[in-house]
């Protein structure tokens, strides 16, 4: 599995690893269980949130963004045991009032969804960070951890373009098209 993979490659590196979740979706088919994810944090690894739900938090009013934000966090201390300290918005849906809204309901980092490099002392208020997907190969992985500059330029001019066609297209019709070119191939 994909699980098997990514860990094994950060253990060969002695990296941690953030594993962004939807508690609405553990142990539903093709989703880690509880059970997995408790050992992956008993492995070294973070389990971390991605909200509540699937929703963009761009399409939300101010109290649902809150509640996706707090009720994520809850949840997921509550069945790992462990604090959860990093939100990752669903599609890198964010904007500067999701970031700080996370922030003061005590997240103490943000993550979009641009591809990148982060070190501990950037300044940036969302961190970028790269999505693993059941469509990525080890080959990917073992690239974009290996530092290898092209691997991450190519993610990058990718979420450019895609990031383009969501402000164009609007969360809805972009989804809608998106789930057609996929069906297709």
């Amino acid at each position: 599995s994909h699980l098997d993979t990514v860990l094994h490659m950060l253990w060969e590196r002695n990296m941690p690893g953030e594993f962004f979740v939807h508690p609405s979706n553990v142990g539903r088919a093709g989703y880690l269980s509880w059970n997995e994810l408790r050992g992956m944090a008993s492995a070294g690894m973070s389990i971390q949130s991605h909200g509540y739900t699937r929703r963009y938090l761009t399409d939300l009013d101010d109290t649902s963004v809150a509640n996706e934000l707090l009720r994520s966090r809850k949840v997921i201390e509550d069945r790992i045991g462990e604090p959860v300290s990093v939100f990752a918005a669903q599609g890198g849906r964010i904007n500067h009032f999701i970031a700080a809204l996370a922030r003061r309901v005590g997240y103490k980092a943000v993550c979009g969804s641009r591809p990148g490099q982060w070190h501990r002392h950037s300044r940036k208020i969302v961190i970028p960070r790269i999505a693993v997907r059941v469509s990525t190969s080890g080959d990917e992985i073992s690239g974009w951890l290996s530092d290898r500059p092209l691997a991450l330029t190519a993610l990058a001019g990718r979420y450019r373009v895609l990031q383009v066609a969501r402000w164009a297209l609007g969360n809805e019709t972009y989804d809608h098209l998106r789930q057609r070119y996929l069906e297709g191939h």
